[in-house]
This record gives C-alpha cells, structure tokens and sequence, in this order.
C-alpha cells in the first residue's frame, strides 16, 4: 500500500511552515496512510531531536521525524472530524533538562469527515 503524502517546508522566518497543496479531505479512523514529509531550513536540523505535535479536538499525539524529514501521522488524531493542526518542535536536552527548543507556529494539516466503521 501506498500512503497519501502531505509536504511542508518552512519559509524564510524558519517558524512558519506552508503546506504545499491544498487542504485536503481524509476519513476519519484512517490507520498508517497518510505521511507527513518536511522540507525544513538549517535551524531545525541543530537539535537532537525533532517532532510534529498533532492535535485535533480534544486529541493530542506526537510522532518522531525520521532523517529523511518524514513521520507517519499517527491515527489517534485521525479519529475526531474536523482539522487536524500540527506544530513541530525540536530539542536538546543535557542531564534530563531542556537547554534548547525551537517551535513553530502552528498549521492546518488536513480536514477529517467521520465515517462509520
């Protein structure tokens, strides 16, 4: 199976990011499909570590971005209708404390509609 992939690159103020594409329409409840890819400028590839924090409702979930600037959205968020946000943020931490972090604003990621499974 294929997955359906949604691209992201940040801009030149580095905390924003655009989606490349129109928003699109997913069903809700869909598992290991859809893949998120970034194209992100210098500034993010300083920290040890990388994440897309998704969250749609009431739904919180993040996932890890591989070395090749992709993630698999995780289908916890795909379960509620409506839009689905995201916001990255990469750290370092030192003996268990944050010493650097770096987010991004937030963006509209893709519109779920329910379904009946």
């Amino acid at each position: 199976m294929e997955r359906n992939i949604i691209e992201f690159k940040s801009d030149t103020e580095e905390q924003h990011l655009i989606r490349m594409g129109p928003l699109k329409k997913y069903a809700s409840d869909t598992v290991n499909y859809i893949e998120a890819r970034f194209n992100l400028s210098e500034i993010w590839h300083q920290f040890e570590s990388l994440a897309a924090v998704w969250y749609v409702d009431n739904i919180t979930k993040s996932s890890m971005i591989d070395e090749n600037g992709a993630t698999v959205i995780p289908q916890e968020v795909l379960t509620a209708p409506g839009i689905l946000h995201m916001n990255l943020c990469a750290s370092t931490v030192r003996n268990n404390v944050v010493v650097a972090r770096v987010t991004s604003y937030p963006i509209d990621v893709l519109k779920l509609i329910k379904t009946k499974v």
